[in-house]
């Protein structure tokens, strides 16, 4: 870990790097608000000194790990020091193989570590939830475990039923609540494009073929009721790794790719549902009925868009195509009033218009909460929405920083913009809301981390110096994370760069899927660059001359403890599927642990 000195280098270059982001755009005034506004939501977290690091007696690791996880905000302590303990207690032990697994799908731990998620495997009419409860856990030989240690360690919480007949469970989404109240799951039913679709929204894509009927269900995490219910008709929602849903604090925003709208709802304490606003064909709850107003008398009587647009008197393909949205028109007029206001203002005018076609087509893509009255929205072309298997590195796309209750517009940047990269850098924690339960859970990030921006300057430079890199292929590849997903980035403090590295084709952050090797995941500790701990996802494999069937596997770490499950999926050559379940803890070291 850096020294208080090292510290206090790192904040003379940040305020070297802010001064020359000022000097190579004196005249952007929305650029130096957008910084006033990051620098304002993370003022308490940059206010917090560098301490020096404390080296902690073996005998007392587990009075310290209590002592923190009950005083989270102890003054004048970095993140950084609360997590130097996990380098000396860490998964030493496994047990694996788990006979007495119950018949589920493991998905995650709850960010506050209590229970567990999983949901049910059975194919048949009825999808469930279940969850289970994280028992106290207690330090023993391996010898003296029972047999049956899955109950050992957890028991059953509830179990939730939230989808009957034609509906399936998606098992790639799942969002947590603030202090983990409520869990937010989601389900899909294969729907039919009705007619007229088109002539209803003018923003609305043609050529996505997949829709579905989507449900979003609200559980309470104390008795399993479900207690609120959204549901969308015929439209196409990203569930998969959270990619279209985003959760803020109470706040829930739902990206429709179909309609190019964001829903924004409230999830209330007793778990219900509120919508809020719709932003994209309108940016006010009020804006249909101003437009209704401000057309001629004889539609004012129409109660639909597509009523407005089919006047006998205007062609209705040219009343389309001239009816732009609320959003689109705010990005289309900011982009005009930055040209036109520019130094090199009659080749900006120029650019402008000739780019307008593109520009106009133009769809929401990704989006993400920045705070409680921020989005940001990344926009693509169409081709690369429909297109699932298109590289987003290479694609042009752009960042819109958009301000709901205000609607307007703050700044706009390229995915090629290296000013918005030496800001996504510097102010890497207010595009993730990393804290979800404590300190202790706080990720590590290129703002609060020596090691995490080190390694992100490395994978740009080795994307700058390949064959077919160079400095813009760079700056997209630092800028595809955004917009971050919400709570699909492993918390565990094992996966701190200040403390461990690890090779990332066998295990990463990202709660991902990944294909099994013959050797283990291995930690090694950053200051002595040696092997900590390891964890397998299995048995040793059998000799390389036998042919093996593909194997994958998800590691599932809990958010504080040292406590960690591997569950390894092997799929058969008539494409039939089995799991092993293995138990990663921290136990007393004997020389038969497994390496």
């Amino acid at each position: 870990l850096p020294t208080t000195a090292a510290a206090a280098a790192a904040a003379e270059a940040a305020k070297a790097r802010a001064e020359r982001m000022r000097q190579a755009a004196p005249h952007d005034e929305n650029e130096l608000a957008l910084i006033r506004l990051a620098r304002r939501r993370l003022a308490p977290a940059m206010a917090t000194p560098l301490a020096p690091i404390q080296r902690y007696n073996a005998g007392n690791l587990v009075h310290k790990l209590r002592l923190l996880r009950r005083l989270p905000s102890a003054p004048n302590v970095h993140p950084a020091n609360l997590r130097t303990i996990y380098s000396h207690i860490y998964p030493n032990q496994t047990h694996y193989c788990i006979v007495d697994e119950p018949p589920v799908n493991l998905r995650k731990f709850s960010p506050c570590g209590k229970y567990l998620l999983a949901f049910s495997k059975s194919a048949g009419p009825t999808h469930a939830v279940r969850v289970y409860r994280l028992k106290q856990p207690r330090r023993s030989d391996k010898q003296n475990f029972p047999t049956a240690i899955w109950s050992h360690y957890f028991a059953d919480h509830f179990t939730c039923s939230v989808s009957n007949g034609a509906d399936t469970l998606n098992k790639d989404f799942c969002l947590f609540t603030d202090q983990s109240r409520h869990l937010i799951v989601a389900s899909t039913q294969p729907a039919v494009r009705p007619a007229g679709a088109a002539q209803n929204n003018p923003e609305a894509l043609s050529n996505i073929q997949a829709l579905d009927n989507v449900t979003f269900y609200v559980i309470d995490m104390r008795d399993g009721q479900i207690t609120g219910k959204k549901r969308f008709d015929c439209d196409f929602i990203n569930l998969t790794h959270n990619s279209g849903v985003y959760i803020y604090d109470k706040l829930l925003a739902v990206l429709s790719l179909q309609n190019q709208q964001i829903h924004l709802l409230q999830v209330r304490d007793d778990g219900s549902l509120l919508d809020l606003m719709t932003i994209g064909q309108y940016c006010y709850q009020d804006d249909r009925s101003l437009l209704a107003k401000s057309m001629p008398k004889r539609t004012r009587g129409l109660s639909s868009l597509s009523d407005i647009l089919n006047v006998d008197a205007v062609e209705p393909n040219e009343q389309a195509y001239a009816f732009i949205g609320g959003l689109k028109q705010r990005l289309l007029s900011f982009l005009w009033r930055r040209a036109n206001s520019s130094i090199n203002r009659i080749n900006d005018l120029r650019s402008f218009h000739y780019h307008f076609d593109e520009y106009r087509a133009l769809c929401m893509w990704k989006m993400q909460i920045l705070d409680d009255r921020h989005l940001l929205i990344k926009y693509a072309s169409p081709e690369n929405i429909a297109n699932r298997n298109f590289d987003s590195n290479g694609c042009a796309a752009l960042f819109v920083f958009y301000d709901y209750i205000a609607a307007e517009i703050v700044n706009v940047y390229d995915n090629s913009d290296e000013r918005f990269l030496q800001l996504f850098e510097s102010f890497a924690d207010y595009f993730r809301h990393s804290s979800v339960d404590g300190l202790i859970c706080s990720m590590a990030s290129t703002m609060n981390s020596f090691e995490a921006r080190e390694q992100f300057r490395k994978t740009l430079y080795a994307v700058r110096s390949a064959r077919n890199g160079g400095v813009e292929q760079s700056v997209k590849r630092g800028l595809s994370a955004l917009p971050i997903t919400a709570q699909n980035y492993r918390l565990s403090p094992y996966f701190d760069p200040s403390l461990f590295n690890y090779d990332e084709k066998t295990i990463s952050q990202a709660d991902r899927l990944k294909q099994c090797t013959d050797f283990p995941a291995k930690f090694y500790s950053q200051a002595t660059n040696k092997v900590v701990f390891s964890i397998r996802s299995g048995p040793a494999a059998p000799d390389r001359a036998v042919i093996r069937p593909k194997r994958l596997a998800s590691y599932i770490f809990h958010p504080f403890l040292p406590f960690a499950i591997s569950v390894q999926h092997v799929f058969a050559n008539n494409n039939a599927s089995s799991s092993h379940v293995n138990i990663h803890y921290y136990g007393v070291p004997d020389n038969n642990t497994p390496k």
